[in-house]
């Protein structure tokens, strides 16, 4: 990494699949500029699937869709747990405001990628004009990059392995109504979550336990916990399964997610 990147001039662009904890250290050193990028997980769930195909060698997974769902959901695939990984990348962003990170989604991108690639140019701090931004939105586009890159890596079909449809809401033609359902309850769990973070998180230690603090503008609550549960798990499980394995103490709680 650090031979390939020498042979670039600041400012770089690095592309990454890490969490921030695995970033490193001289991000915060020096407050390089992070552009946060998330996809439905639904899109990404029959993105992957294809991906996974394609790549035979690589993977040597040909199972099915619904096995693979699974999978993805289990957090048994490529870089984990997309719940952790989005949990953990908006618990960064709600403990540490000085850091500069611009959130941005594919579905946004696609529904209007002239008003996020200005919104990146205004965080980058780059000049352009309307003319410069209608040709990056011309060359980053999904059919465009397909044309230029897609034959680099090709499945054994002959098809290219990176470059699929790039569309928004694909997932409609591979879920079931069952499927659906059971995602969006698993979902639903962990966006309340995420909202929570989101409005406010403190982190501290109070004789050798973890104390969370979570507000909103109408209910303060808080939970004490057994030192031995991993934070990440504060977020991921339900209280019941909580109180079960950790025999966690909830010394006042809201269930009002408002």
């Amino acid at each position: 990494m650090k031979k390939s990147t020498r042979n670039h001039l600041s400012p770089r662009v690095l592309n990454s699949h890490l969490i921030f904890d695995e970033m490193p250290k001289d991000y915060t050193k020096f407050h390089n500029k992070i552009i946060y990028f998330r996809r439905n997980l639904k899109d990404i769930a029959v993105s992957f699937y294809n991906h996974t195909l394609k790549f035979y060698d690589n993977y040597q997974y040909k199972g099915e869709w619904k096995n693979y769902l699974k999978m993805v959901l289990d957090g048994r695939v490529d870089y984990n747990s997309w719940f952790d990984f989005v949990l953990h990348w908006e618990e960064v962003i709600a403990t540490h405001p000085d850091l500069r990170i611009l959130e941005l989604t594919y579905e946004d991108m696609i529904e209007c990628p002239h008003r996020e690639f200005k919104k990146i140019a205004e965080f980058l701090e780059v000049p352009f004009d309307d003319k410069l931004l209608a040709d990056v939105v011309q060359k980053c586009s999904f059919k465009c990059m397909k044309e230029r890159k897609g034959h680099f890596y090709l499945s054994p079909e002959g098809d290219s392995a990176v470059y699929r449809k790039g569309e928004v809401g694909d997932w409609k033609n591979w879920f079931t109504v069952a499927q659906n359902e059971w995602f969006d309850r698993i979902y639903g769990d962990i966006k309340i979550k995420v909202q929570i973070l989101k409005i406010g998180h403190i982190l501290f230690s109070f004789n050798d336990s973890k104390v969370i603090i979570l507000w909103n503008t109408i209910t303060v609550y808080y939970v004490v916990c057994n030192p031995c549960i991993p934070e990440s798990r504060l977020f991921m499980e339900p209280v019941s399964r909580l109180l079960t394995q950790y025999k966690t103490l909830f010394i006042k709680i809201s269930i009002s997610y408002c």
